[in-house]
Parts: C-alpha cells; sequence; structure tokens
C-alpha cells in the first residue's frame, strides 16, 4: 500500500511542480514519461510471487527457452494467443531471468495508455490518476496477457 501513497505523492507534487514557472515540469511528454517510467518500474520490478497466475506465466517463459518456437506452439498454442507465445519466445532469446519478462509486459501493457494520454488527453495528470485508480492497473500485477489485450483496445479508441 506504501507504494501506491508514493506514487499518488510523486505525480501530485509533478502537478504541483509543472504549475510554477521552472520550464522544465510544463513539458507534457517529459512529464507523462517520467511518470510511466515509474509505473513501469514498479509493476515490472514486483516480486514474482505477486498475482495469482504468474506462476504460470513465468514457468511457460522459463520453458520457451528449451523449444523452439513450432514446439511452444504446439505445446501452449491451446492456451496462449499466437502473438502472446512469439512475443515470449522473442524475449526468451536474451534473457530467462522472470523480472526483465515480467517488466517488458508491464512496458507493452502501459505503452498503448501511454501513447494514448499523449495523443488525448489535456488533463493528463487527472487521466494518469485515474488510470493507476481503476482495476484495470491493478489487473497489470497478475493477468498479463489481458492487460496487454485491454490496453491495445483502449489505444485503439482513437481510429474509432
Amino acid at each position: 500500500m506504501t507504494v501506491y501513497y508514493i506514487l499518488y505523492f510523486f505525480i501530485i507534487s509533478l502537478f504541483f511542480l509543472s504549475k510554477t514557472n521552472l520550464k522544465i515540469f510544463k513539458n507534457k511528454i517529459l512529464n507523462i514519461t517520467l511518470i510511466f517510467i515509474l509505473l513501469c518500474l514498479v509493476v515490472g520490478l514486483r516480486n514474482a510471487d505477486m498475482g495469482n497466475d504468474l506462476s504460470g506465466y513465468i514457468y511457460s517463459f522459463k520453458h520457451s527457452k528449451s523449444l523452439s518456437l513450432i514446439q511452444f506452439i504446439d505445446l501452449y498454442g491451446n492456451n496462449y494467443e499466437l502473438g502472446y507465445i512469439i512475443f515470449i519466445k522473442f524475449l526468451s532469446l536474451f534473457t530467462t531471468n522472470e523480472n526483465i519478462f515480467l517488466f517488458f509486459c508491464s512496458f507493452m501493457a502501459m505503452l498503448p495508455i501511454y501513447l494514448l494520454i499523449i495523443q488525448k488527453s489535456d488533463k493528463y495528470f487527472l487521466s494518469i490518476l485515474i488510470f493507476i485508480g481503476l482495476p484495470s492497473f491493478l489487473m497489470l500485477f497478475s493477468a498479463l496477457r489481458q492487460s496487454i489485450a485491454l490496453s491495445i483496445c483502449c489505444y485503439s479508441i482513437i481510429y474509432i
């Protein structure tokens, strides 16, 4: 819970700093980027035991290193989407560290939200506070595939 208080304190502090005469804090993209880097670090560098179904995701990620892409698709094709399978197989070519895996999953889930807020939000501090307060942010901690899919759907709103 302390982490959430720190997140809210950081965002609110940045909001008040953006209202000062300091030019560096008036940059919308810089402010949003700082906040989303912090969010990615909090979600991505968490303990791997946090979340209901993380153990299955981490097991399949570590297991993907020893299999070819075709074998991995055959084994997990009924459980996971093809895009997710390719994503974790590609990531496993570089590392089997579970924290790096969680970090990249959180990055992939937050990138569309980050782009959406940059492009469409005039009151971006409020948008970020609402995002953190919604259950979809908490979903980033356990439902990896669903949170990536939800953020892509949210980003696609701008094309409707």
